[in-house]
């Protein structure tokens, strides 16, 4: 078995046509989060608060959002995870950029457009566990 891997793209996007029969029509790409990069976003967003409870005292560590930090980890994810698109237009035909504000505004406010790419993401994530499991029936007995 080998795994090609571009050293120079490491995390490619995956293309999701709004219209399987029309390959020419609009799309959107989609990438995963990756490791390295969730991080970062939970860095800029969280920080780590600690409490002090019950008798004997019991020390809880978690992470907690920072102020405005709930908004910003969700514009920081799906301004990494949406690559771009074509074919997304206004009521006038008019193409909406593909901008992080646009992203973040019609992740938030297009119930079309947000359940599309959702739908993108759990085809996704349902591949990677696919290949995760394929990994795991290919492991060694320990």
């Amino acid at each position: 078995m080998v795994m090609k891997i571009d050293l120079k793209n490491m995390n490619p996007g995956v293309t999701f046509y709004f219209d399987d029969a029309d390959i020419k029509g609009g799309h959107i790409i989609l990438r995963v989060l990756s490791g390295e990069k969730l991080e970062e976003i939970t860095n800029r967003c969280r920080q780590k608060r600690i409490e002090v409870k019950g008798s004997p005292p019991t020390r809880f560590e978690y992470l907690d959002f920072k102020k405005g930090g709930e908004e910003k980890e969700f514009e920081l994810t799906w301004d990494y995870c949406l690559i771009g698109w074509e074919g997304v237009v206004d009521a006038n035909g008019a193409a909406i950029p593909c901008t992080p504000e646009n992203k973040v505004f019609l992740m938030k406010g297009s119930p079309k457009f947000s359940t599309f790419v959702m739908s993108c993401v759990k085809k996704v994530n349902a591949e990677m566990l696919i290949y995760q499991e394929d990994l795991e029936g290919n492991s060694p007995s320990t």
